[in-house]
């Protein structure tokens, strides 16, 4: 509460659209998660976010060196977070430059099952051996949320008389159906069911290279499942879901057997 207070009290003073010192962050949900990853894997270097939106998540994860990446970020950064850099343009553009290796790499951009999936494969290319992805917007919360289209899911709603309702969510599902279907032993990943919006999250065996993963890929399976196809019986077993408690157990049984 007082770290709410005092943050509304800077935003007040320097400007709404600034990105605060962590001290001062309230944090959300997903940073939660994501500091909680951290810790259980012994991570803390190197953390990017692929849409970051207000930047409340960015700036509240607990990492030395934070990069936020966006073509229409709604904050800027500040002198008050000298290792927290924001780029102003699209993932693609930004991972065609960069030659920084990342820690954590947190995937809300865009919301279609080809820019997430570009993404993702970026990242795969872009991440430390020890390093995890968190996709988000992996389960939509229904048949308009699912829409790759976001006017189309309001328009579609709205003559379903469910307008007051404007979760959307795209079709980033299909990702993970896609990663399902590659049967790699040594990549892990699961969805973390008990979130206000779920998410998966990803990571390898210790000895093996994510340049693995991307050799044992295939992109040419069920990239065209529909939502009544995926959730008709509600999250699929393939989507390996698990509430963020299971998953942190799971995190760190293998953390401590390495």
């Amino acid at each position: 509460m007082v770290r709410r207070i005092l943050g509304s009290i800077v935003r007040e003073i320097i400007g709404r659209r600034i990105i605060l010192p962590l001290f001062l962050a309230s944090g959300t949900e997903a940073s939660s998660l994501i500091n909680t990853i951290l810790k259980v894997r012994g991570l803390s270097q190197t953390y990017l976010e692929i849409g970051i939106e207000n930047g409340l998540t960015l700036e509240a994860v607990k990492a030395r060196s934070k990069t936020g990446v966006d073509p229409n970020p709604k904050v800027f950064s500040s002198l008050l977070t000298p290792r927290t850099a924001i780029d102003v343009l699209e993932s693609d553009k930004f991972f065609q430059n960069n030659r920084k290796k990342f820690d954590f790499i947190y995937i809300d951009g865009l919301h279609t099952f080809e820019q997430a999936l570009r993404d993702l494969l970026h990242s795969i290319d872009n991440l430390v051996p020890k390093g995890v992805i968190l996709l988000d917007d992996t389960v939509p919360s229904d048949k308009w949320s699912a829409l790759p289209d976001q006017q189309d899911a309001y328009r579609a709603r709205q003559h379903e008389n469910k307008s007051d309702d404007t979760s959307w969510h795209g079709d980033v599902f299909r990702v993970v159906t896609l990663v399902s279907s590659w049967n790699i032993d040594f990549l892990h990943f699961a969805t973390v069911t008990d979130l206000q919006n779920p998410k998966t999250l990803f990571w390898i065996d210790s000895g093996h290279s994510w340049k693995e993963v991307i050799e044992g890929a295939s992109m040419n399976k069920h990239a065209n499942r529909s939502f009544e196809q995926e959730f008709s019986h509600g999250i699929p077993e393939h989507f390996r879901p698990l509430s963020k408690l299971d998953l942190i157990d799971q995190l760190s049984v293998q953390s401590r057997n390495k």
